[in-house]
């Protein structure tokens, strides 16, 4: 079963993400809009705001000394706030094209989780590795971008590198030279002195951004793909007679050993545990009368082990 066939790759989300995209829907409002529109216009309405009040200080950006006063929100309200015009508008075109993919894949809760994590993991890389304050969201939209990358690494994508040239490769390749690029340019920065603008790259923030998107869709998506599985199975065996109940319940294999378990557990057989399964499908009307017997069999025998423990 791939990715785009699991319950959470199909979430149906409250954002208004339509089949080809969500964003902006000819008489929808506010409320149709998808996280993603939400975020980008969060981010220009801050830009806004900044440059009316000509904030030169740059409030929200994150530094060391901050973080380590306590500070611990500036890694999140740092993602908000751009250098200039054509920072910001570099990461929101990126997002544009790059998150609504992501967030119809993933469903809104993960896209936020991964977004904002890539951001706040980014920032702390990099201010714990330079005292200079970061700010941006290249951080978060990179996490976007590698999330994709990690979805579809063999993808091929036609698209205009640096805006200009037109290429056709496969995604994973995107990743491999964003990784390139960025390397090169710390290594430029912090080992020969260059600087790339007045106040240089936050590179290491850009490549741990990328790296909690790869971490994200390889470790945290499958994590919540096996809890909900869980949680279905342990619906499913969570059957009442009564006053009496299957708790707790998990197969045996076949010789009769249970898997390890830190806390007490009953066992359902794999005999009982397909007539569950039946009940699921079928209903309890489906069962014959021998099956009701060794289903209630088994369930006197669970409450009584219950009991015992």
């Amino acid at each position: 079963m791939g990715i785009y066939d699991r319950d959470y790759a199909r979430e149906e989300d409250s954002w208004g993400m339509g089949q080809r995209g969500g964003g902006f829907r000819r008489g929808a409002g506010p409320r149709t809009w998808s996280v993603v529109t939400w975020i980008i216009i969060l981010n220009v309405a801050i830009f806004l705001f900044q440059v009316m009040r000509f904030d030169e200080f740059r409030v929200g950006t994150a530094s060391r000394a901050e973080i380590f006063a306590g500070h611990i929100y500036l890694l999140l309200t740092y993602q908000f706030v751009h250098a200039d015009l054509f920072h910001l508008l570099f990461n929101m075109l990126i997002l544009f094209f790059w998150g609504y993919q992501l967030q119809r894949t993933i469903g809104t809760k993960s896209f936020l989780g991964l977004y904002l994590g890539a951001g706040v993991f980014g920032g702390l890389v990099q201010i714990l590795y330079s005292p200079t304050p970061v700010l941006g969201a290249s951080a978060a939209v990179l996490g976007v971008v590698f999330g994709i990358i990690s979805l579809m690494p063999r993808q091929v994508v036609n698209l205009l590198l640096f805006f200009v040239i037109p290429i056709r490769t496969p995604m994973w390749k995107i990743g491999a030279f964003i990784v390139v690029i960025e390397v090169a340019m710390f290594l430029a920065q912090e080992v020969f002195g260059m600087r790339f603008g007045p106040d240089g790259i936050a590179n290491l923030a850009h490549l741990g951004g990328a790296f909690f998107g790869w971490f994200w869709i390889a470790w945290i998506i499958p994590w919540q793909r096996d809890r909900q599985e869980n949680r279905s199975r342990e619906k499913r065996w969570s059957v009442s007679f009564g006053t009496k109940r299957v708790v707790d319940a998990e197969v045996v294999d076949k010789k009769g050993k249970p898997k390890a378990s830190k806390k007490p557990s009953v066992y359902v057989t794999p005999e009982a545990d397909a007539i569950l399964d039946k009940i699921n499908e079928q209903g309890m009307q489906s069962l014959t009368p021998e099956e009701r017997k060794i289903l209630e069999d088994h369930s006197e025998e669970i409450a009584r082990r219950l009991g015992d423990k």
